[in-house]
């Protein structure tokens, strides 16, 4: 066996020549014996180097097309892989990408290709990657034309926002205005002129009145807030520059603030008018004064003619007149000037009861009429802010101190308490009508600024007054802040509180923590029996509760409803806790089975020991209205009141009704009032 080594070191195996024998008697044919084996082995050699040949230009093939098939794996990553490729970048990645990867495929051949050692394998990797390379090429052209043209169109885009912005601020600058209309007109025509956007002269022209359009409204809108009359001239002067709906929205809006225009002029000249009436009535005020004073005894004749010249320059002759005649209603009025109305409705009933039978002699009469007056200037006292703290100061004519350091705090919470009690409402404000714009902005603000107006009012250190003034900073649909507020005081209140201000932010993070059917129905098994005199306080405490409820469950990493948490919650709120010796302070206890309120602080004993040990004298004293009577009209005994159930009707006003659940006990001196006590009035015994 014959074996040829080639040039790629492979080996081939040749068949031996087929030897023949050479007889010596056959000498005729030897010399053309000879010459046909020469011609066979010439054969067989000539075999073997053509498919030594054939088999290293297969060996250069494949290397070549491995080489192929190698460089096109890392070409597709280079071009098409979703993360990095080329042909998945857009905008400006997209250029500055373009001329890196066709770089980077021409280098990756040469490398591929220097890889190789046969010439002719280096020559078919050639051959075959240029055209892959140029399809590559081609590809990556396109991609970045495409992206190159939504580059410029978005550089564009934003220099056209630009100028709208930039016009509409200028907008008190009527020519700079008009430069700024250009410039979105020339972005808008470079635009234009790229031929991928394919834009018609009728498309470019629509965009052109587009962008103006937005320029001059913006201009108009903020025109308008200035001056009306301005605006309206300015825009027929630019009517053209509008689209239709832009141009109809500036029209109507120009229509609205003119007529805005005229309605506030009404108002402030309305306004005007009432200061004027205003005036007018402290001027009637004070000589109302003036008048008390005089029937006080304290001027002279020369005095009631002041009086009455003043009267006069109101136009008041009556009242003048009344001036100088009705010596005997002004003593009433000053009379009476601090009393509740109570006192004073009482009077005027006493007085009104004989006008039905024999009459009211003319002392009575003036009587009445004084009453009636003094009730009147009485009732407008006491319902503004801080009214019934202004109402003891005039009968006192004690200066009401401004609030400044802790101690003001506590001496403005026991005035205001006093003159609760002294006059018999159920409603406590600490605050006066000229403190109450800066707690208001406090509470309408964020969690922090809440928290401030809360720290602020429980300086006033009385459960009472700081509720009373959470009634009066916070809004009628806030009454969680109201709730809050009397939190302040108690052991752990602070957190409490807080979190009670923070419910609302809970509940937007944690909404499916809370079923509100389901609440509703527990709050009122729970507590609604109890809160059943106060509405209003029932609806707080649910408020309170929820947000409660919401930003201790959100904290604990709870996301479903636990009615066990939300009754809990519906016990703090109401102040319940408690102390060291294990007493249940505040929120709830029960009374012959039924479910009665306390107020904040207090405990079932320290109620329920003053109603049980009051005397007759002791409960005339804590009555606010009269005596009690059933509904029929009986006296109630004092015996019957130990045995009816208290309902509380305020802080600490309580009124009274039977296990049946009948409605309460009535008051015998105000009609279709229920009878009620303050039970801070009540001694302990």
């Amino acid at each position: 066996m014959v074996v040829v080594v080639g040039s790629q070191g492979n080996r081939v195996a040749l068949d031996p020549v087929a030897r023949q024998r050479l007889r010596p008697t056959d000498t005729t044919g030897l010399a053309a014996g000879i010459a046909k084996g020469l011609g066979e082995l010439s054969g067989q050699v000539m075999d073997a180097a053509e498919l030594r040949a054939q088999i290293e230009a297969e060996q250069d093939d494949r290397e070549a097309k491995q080489a192929l098939i190698n460089w096109d794996a890392e070409a597709s990553t280079l071009v098409y892989d979703p993360n990095e490729g080329a042909m998945f970048r857009g905008g400006k990645a997209a250029l500055d990408a373009y001329t890196p990867t066709t770089q980077a495929l021409r280098t990756k051949a040469r490398e591929a290709e220097d890889g190789l050692t046969a010439p002719r394998a280096k020559a078919l990797f050639k051959e075959r990657v240029t055209p892959q390379i140029l399809q590559f090429d081609s590809a990556l052209a396109r991609h970045t034309a495409v992206e190159r043209s939504k580059f410029d169109n978005a550089q564009t885009e934003a220099l056209v926002s630009s100028a709208k912005m930039n016009g509409g601020a200028a907008w008190q600058d009527p020519d700079l205005v008009e430069q700024y209309v250009l410039q979105a007109r020339d972005y808008l025509g470079d635009m234009a002129r790229r031929p991928m956007n394919g834009w018609s002269e009728e498309q470019l022209q629509q965009e052109r009145l587009r962008a103006e359009s937005d320029i001059r409204t913006d201009v108009a809108t903020r025109m308008i807030d200035a001056s009306v009359e301005d605006a309206e001239a300015w825009y027929r002067q630019h009517e053209g520059g509008f689209t239709p709906d832009q141009g109809r929205q500036v029209s109507d809006r120009i229509r609205v603030q003119r007529a805005r225009n005229e309605a506030e002029a009404r108002r402030q000249q309305a306004e005007v008018e009432a200061q004027a009436a205003q005036q007018r009535r402290e001027q009637r005020e004070q000589l109302d004064t003036l008048r008390v004073n005089l029937d006080a005894g304290a001027g002279g004749a020369a005095d009631w003619e002041a009086l009455a010249i003043g009267y006069e320059a109101l136009d008041d002759s009556s009242s003048a007149a009344s001036a100088r005649l009705r010596a005997g209603e002004t003593r009433v009025t000053e009379q009476y000037r601090g009393a509740s109305l109570s006192d004073i409705d009482g009077r005027i009933n006493e007085l009104t009861a004989q006008t039905a039978g024999k009459g009211l002699v003319p002392d009575q009469a003036a009587e009445l009429n004084g009453l009636r007056k003094v009730r009147d200037q009485t009732k407008a006292r006491l319902d503004a802010p801080g009214g019934l703290m202004a109402q003891l100061q005039l009968a006192t004519g004690q200066q009401l101190a401004p609030l400044s350091d802790d101690a003001s705090f506590q001496r403005r919470a026991n005035t205001a308490l006093a003159a609760a009690r002294r006059y018999g409402s159920p409603s406590i404000e600490p605050l006066t009508e000229a403190e109450l714009p800066q707690l208001r902005a406090l509470v309408a603000g964020n969690s922090a600024e809440r928290t401030k107006a809360l720290e602020e009012i429980a300086r006033f250190r009385d459960p009472r007054a700081i509720r009373g003034a959470a009634k009066q900073v916070a809004g009628a649909d806030d009454g969680a802040f109201r709730i809050a507020s009397t939190l302040m005081l108690q052991p752990g209140g602070s957190m409490n509180a807080r979190d009670v201000l923070r419910g609302a932010d809970a509940q937007r993070t944690n909404p499916d923590a809370f079923r509100a059917q389901e609440a509703r129905l527990l709050f009122n098994q729970y507590a609604g029996p109890a809160l059943a005199g106060m509405p209003d306080y029932a609806g707080d405490v649910f408020d309170a509760a929820k947000s409660l409820y919401f930003a201790r469950t959100t904290r604990a990493g709870g996301t479903a409803w636990s009615a066990d948490a939300f009754r809990t919650a519906v016990a703090t709120v109401t102040g319940q806790y408690r102390n060291g010796q294990g007493q249940v302070i505040g929120g709830f206890t029960r009374v012959q089975g039924v479910p009665v309120s306390l107020p904040s602080g207090w405990t079932h004993d320290g109620l329920m020991r003053r109603i049980a040990r009051g005397e007759r004298d002791d409960l005339i004293g804590a009555s606010i209205n009269g005596s009690p009577v059933w509904p029929d009209g009986t006296n109630v005994s004092l015996g019957q009141i130990r045995q009816l159930i208290p309902v509380r009707l305020g802080e600490t006003v309580y009124g009274f009704r039977d296990k049946s659940g009948a409605g309460l006990v009535q008051s015998k001196n105000v009609r279709g009032q229920p009878y009620t006590i303050d039970v801070t009035r009540l001694p302990w015994k």
